[in-house]
Formats: C-alpha cells, structure tokens, sequence
C-alpha cells in the first residue's frame, strides 16, 4: 500500500485496520478496545495484533501513536507499520524503502538525500516468531480529527487533547484532557512535588503546561482535603480552579471565608461548593449544584506562607484520583489485559528517545520511590545543582542490578534505535556536525524523560504513559521485567506537528522512514531480549553469558515445533522466577550454588542430548 498524501482520518484508519484482518487473518487479530473516546457519543478505538497464528502469548509489545492529536505523523506511519509487516511477512519478502530526495526548511530550504532502505525477511520473520506485536496506531481520534478539520485553530500549533467537554469553563481552550498526564502515576503533582520549591526553578507545572489554566490532566471527584501544613504560623495562600485564582486566603481562616473565596470564582459559583472543618483546617471541599460531577483539580499557591525557623509551609491538597478519561484506559486495559512487556509511545516533537523516568531524575536509594509517601510534598523536581540548601534532592529509584538490569538496558535499548534510524538514512555516524547532512538531520538524543522539557523551561512530568507502563512491575513484583520508552520524531524544520507529506518536501516520507528504523529496532529487541532465563541470568549476572545464550537458543528451536508444549511450561516457568531471581540478586553465595550445581549441570547435560 503506498504512503498517505495527506493526513489520514481516524475513520479511515480503523478501516484500514479492520481490512488489514480481514485480508491476513491467520496473522492479524483486530481488537475493539473496551471504551469509546471521550467526545460524545463516542467511536470505536481500535488496534491490532501481528503473531504467527499463536493465541495471545508472552511476550507482548505495544507500539502506539497519536495521543496528542496535533502530532500527525505517528499514526499515518504506524499504520503503515502494521501493513508492511504483515505483507511483507506473508509474502516472504523485505521492506524496502526506495531513495528519497526530502526538504529541510531553510532558511535556506536544503535538500537531503536518502539512499534505499531495507528491513530484511529474516528479522521479520523472527518478530512474528518471537513476539506478539500489539499496533495502536490512534489513541486519540476526537482530538486528531479536530486538528484535521480546524487548521488554525487558535491554541498554538495545533490541537493537543482530547474533547471531553469541560461543562465549567465556556472558554474553548478549556475543553479536554491532556492523555499524556492523565495516567495513574503521580497523577496529582501538586501532592508529589513541593510546588514552591519546584516553581524556584520552573515557572510552569510538570506538564509542559500552565498548571492552573485547564483541565491538562483530567478529572478527579467532587471531594478533596485541603491542609496547611509544614509548621506554617502566618501569611496566606491562594487556591486555584478550572483558571481561575481565589483572593488570598489568611492563615488560620474559618471554612466559611474559604467557601466564600472559592464559590466567589466564576469557575465554580454561588452555591457550587460547600467548605467544612476547624478553623485554620483541615478543610472538606466538596462541589455540589452545578459542579455535582466529577471536576478539576484544586491547586494552591502557599508561596505567602510563613513560619518558623526550619518549617516549610505549604497547601496539602488530596483528591480522590484520577477519573481516568477513555483514551487512558484503553493504554490501560491493553497494558494489563495483554501482559506488555515492552513499550514505545511514539511522539511528534524533535527527534528524541527517551526512557523512564519522566517523573523525577533516575537514582538508586531505593526508598525514594512513587509509592513512598512520605515523600509526597516534598520532592523537588530539580538537578542536583538547583536544589537549595536545606533540602535533600530526591531521584526516583531505577533499578540496575540483576536480574533485569533496567537501569542500563533501558538506555541500550535507545541507542539501539537511534543507531538504527542512522543506518536507515544512510548517515555517517562519526562525521562531524555539517559534514553529513542526512547525520545533522537524523540524529535522535537518547536520555530520560524527565529532563526532555528542559529546552523549554519545564522539569520534570507526572502522569505519563511510559511512567505508568514502566511502574506496573514494581507495583506488581510478580510480573516479567518491562521496558518502556517514548520517541518524539519530526523536527520545526520539517513543520513541526504538521509535515508536508508531499513532493518536493517529502517531510513525512522522511519521518515515516525513521519510524520504522527505530520501530522494528525495537521489535527486534524485544524478540532477542523478552524470553532470556531469569534465574539463569541471575546466577550468571548476565544475560549474554554463552549458557543463558544456549538456553534461550534452545528454547527456541523446540518451540517451533512444540509451540503449544513450550507456552504451557513458560506459563509456569514465569510464574515463580521472576520471585527466584529476585531473591537471588544480591546473595553471592546462593547465586554461586545455583550456578554450579543447577544451571551449569542442566546446561551440559542438554548439550550432551542436543548433540552440541
């Protein structure tokens, strides 16, 4: 099928998708996700699953796109993905790009050119062997046929959200949750960070958003607590809605001033909001009337509070949670539902791929953690460098050691992706900059996600998808290690959010080309990496050692003719060593005995039966 001339509708995507299983059925499950999106009355979201006539299997990757709606071409080159693999796979042939001639906007306007590209039969078939390959080509349908339809909408370069209708706030920016912050994970960043230390160094919230101005991150209940806490003795602090900011609000005031203040808002309104509690607080806030469903979240500024010598005032502000929109639950219920082990959220906005954590810095004391609240209104948010004295700089636990190794898999797994999209182009990757200009414009920076806004003023940001993907394992210990990244792909250069899909500037068939390097790198990886053995790999301390190597080559060769025999025992299999290797890491001796007198002993006596 070849390349879209333009942006492709959401309709016509999911026709696209259901055609797709219905012309390759035996490797080609189309699946309905379980809600419709969140604009009323709602469409379908679909995706699909690529595999070799399994059932579904561990393990599973999920490759998704468009969950901001202006980014156009991820879903387009996604899409394509899906349809290449399959034809490809089906008819035993490569992939191949043909040589692209592409535009860089100038000034002056420079042209590239771009050899042929080839993605070889073999590591196709070795995708679909190894992996069940989960496509989502369109998180966000609402949101990208907005942007389609309005070009020029005044917010920006384009449309970012969904469109839920925000009943409480008539201005059309107002309209809409930002999905890439309304996951489960530190969802309430208020609550996570201390805002005023947070704000020392970055003037807007951990969202790439202004904080207090719309609904970025979603809905939560009606209820919520606020307190004045950190030994606060005096001063005042302002309390914010759905855009709109209260008057100051004295230190120690009766609930009812603080009911007036807030129903005071435009936002909110006479009789919209009812205010409980003690003088000073703790203060129950609960919307009633027309504000009687779920709303925005309140956020406070408490920069004017005072208080002793070594205090730290502040606005304990607790919501019920998210009311996780559609979109968002869909990610969700594919994350739990189909066991995803690797993950790639893929972006449009300047050549990045980025690993976990976006929350916070990576670091390795593992008591500061997302489920740690004791850290909650405290953490900062800050390079070390920019924290200020008195104050301990906090990083989110990564883990490195065995037996996952994520703290340095995570960023091999980038640079893999980054070399291969380098590859694709034809670049030289040690030429100098200005040298080689398909390098100087293919050029993708690993690195975490929590320092990717830094460019643009912003730190740190919660509620992601890649943080949630990434965190379910540590919130479950008895799942499979998981990898998850983002990549933001395109450039200002090649029209920012809104490529030119057409000759002579070529800009998506440009980007459409580095999608698939990086995408079917990480496949790739994901078939080399998902299945290796843990409690082998533990007693090793690598998973490349030649026995770990041999049993997992092993373990492939029988499955291809005992598939059904191999899936039962990896089920098993699966189900306690995740437990064993874990118990393993850090026990020197035990993981010596298990080397010498379990691993090693299986291994030559199945070299011996193997003939090897």
């Amino acid at each position: 099928m070849p390349p879209p001339s333009q942006p492709t509708l959401p309709a016509d995507i999911i026709t696209a998708l259901t055609s797709l299983s219905t012309k390759y059925p035996d490797n080609c499950e189309l699946i309905t996700l379980p809600d419709k999106s969140a604009e009323p009355p709602g469409v379908d979201i679909k995706c699909v699953r690529l595999h070799d006539g399994n059932a579904p299997r561990d393990p599973a990757v999920l490759i998704m796109g468009g969950i901001h709606a202006r980014e156009m071409a991820p879903p387009d080159a996604l899409l394509r993905l899906a349809q290449e693999l399959l034809d490809a796979y089906k008819t035993s042939t490569d992939i191949v790009f043909p040589a692209l001639l592409a535009n860089v906007n100038g000034p002056p306007v420079t042209s590239v050119s771009y050899p042929s590209y080839t993605f070889p039969i073999d590591k196709i078939k070795k995708i679909f062997g190894n992996i069940d390959l989960y496509i989502l080509p369109c998180v966000n349908p609402d949101g990208r046929l907005y942007d389609i339809t309005h070009p020029g909408v005044p917010f920006g370069p384009g449309w970012r959200r969904n469109r839920r209708p925000n009943p409480d706030n008539p201005d059309p920016s107002a309209i809409g949750t930002d999905l890439n912050r309304n996951f489960d994970i530190a969802w309430d960043f208020a609550r996570f960070f201390d805002m005023v230390l947070y704000r020392s160094k970055y003037a807007r919230g951990p969202s790439a958003t202004v904080d207090t101005n719309d609904t970025f991150n979603g809905i939560t209940g009606q209820n919520r607590t606020v307190t004045v806490a950190g030994g606060a003795s005096g001063g005042s602090f302002i309390l914010s809605f759905n855009g709109a900011d209260t008057t100051p609000i004295a230190f120690g005031a009766p609930a009812a001033d603080v009911q007036t203040k807030l129903t005071a808002l435009a936002t909110i309104g006479a009789g919209n909001a009812t205010v409980a509690g003690p003088d000073g607080g703790p203060y129950q806030v609960t919307f009633t009337g027309a504000r009687n469903h779920p709303v925005a979240m309140l956020t406070a500024n408490y920069a004017a509070l005072t208080g002793g010598a070594g205090s730290n005032p502040h606005i304990e502000i607790v919501h019920p949670g998210p009311a996780t929109e559609p979109e968002t639950k869909n990610v969700q219920w594919l994350m739990d539902q189909r066991k995803i082990r690797f993950f790639l959220d893929v972006h449009q906005a300047g050549r990045s791929i980025m690993y976990p954590w976006g929350l916070e810095d990576n670091g390795d004391d593992d008591t500061m953690t997302f489920q740690n609240h004791a850290w909650d209104w405290k953490r900062d948010g800050l390079l070390p460098g920019d924290v200020p004295a008195g104050h301990q700089n906090y990083s989110e636990f990564m883990p490195s050691k065995i037996p996952y190794y994520l703290g340095s898999k995570l960023p091999e797994i980038a640079n893999s992706m980054a070399t291969a999209i380098l590859e694709a182009a034809g670049a030289d990757p040690k030429a100098a900059t200005g040298a080689d200009p398909r390098k100087d414009h293919s050029t993708y920076a690993p690195g975490p996600i929590a320092r990717y806004y830094d460019k643009s003023g912003t730190g740190p940001l919660t509620a992601n998808s890649v943080d949630y993907i990434f965190s379910r394992q540590f919130i479950d210990t008895s799942r499979s290690p998981i990898y998850a990244l983002a990549m933001e792909v395109g450039a200002d250069e090649e029209n920012g959010f809104h490529p030119d899909y057409t000759p002579p500037n070529n800009h998506y068939l440009k980007i459409e080309r580095e999608v698939f390097a990086a995408c079917l790198e990480f496949a790739s990886v994901a078939a080399r990496w998902c299945k290796w053995c843990l409690i082998a790999t533990a007693a090793y301390g690598d998973h490349a050692h030649p026995d770990v190597e041999y049993l997992r080559d092993l373990r492939e060769r029988v499955r291809r003719s005992h598939p059904r025999a191999v899936a039962v025992l990896e089920r098993i299999y699966y189900s306690f060593s995740p437990a064993v290797a874990r118990f393993l890491t850090g026990r020197r001796r035990w993981r010596a005995v298990v080397r010498v007198a379990v691993v090693r002993p299986v291994v030559v006596i199945l070299k011996a039966c193997d003939g090897r």
